[in-house]
């Protein structure tokens, strides 16, 4: 947190804030860092796999796969991506 005080506009450290929440049972919390991060860089295909990942873990499935697609698409080497699709196959 104190990161995100001095650079709030840092997507790598709203992934690792929701991580880190997430581990600690802060699934709200961790889903809105996930969120902030993709936000702020789309570009970044394991910011899309950790949101998704929150949402497949709520039932979101839909939005959930569609940001899996993007992180494919974003990064054709991020097995977890693959990984997560083919289990809600």
């Amino acid at each position: 947190r104190d990161l995100l005080a001095q650079e709030p506009e840092n997507a790598q450290a709203h992934q690792l804030l929701g991580v880190t929440l997430q581990r600690t049972g802060d699934l709200r919390g961790a889903r809105a860092a996930f969120e902030r991060a993709v936000e702020l860089a789309p570009d970044q295909a394991e910011h899309r796999v950790s949101l998704a990942s929150m949402q497949l873990a709520s039932g979101e499935r839909e939005p959930a796969l569609r940001l899996l697609a993007e992180a494919v698409q974003l990064n054709p080497n991020l097995l977890v991506a693959y990984v997560l699709l083919a289990q809600d196959a």
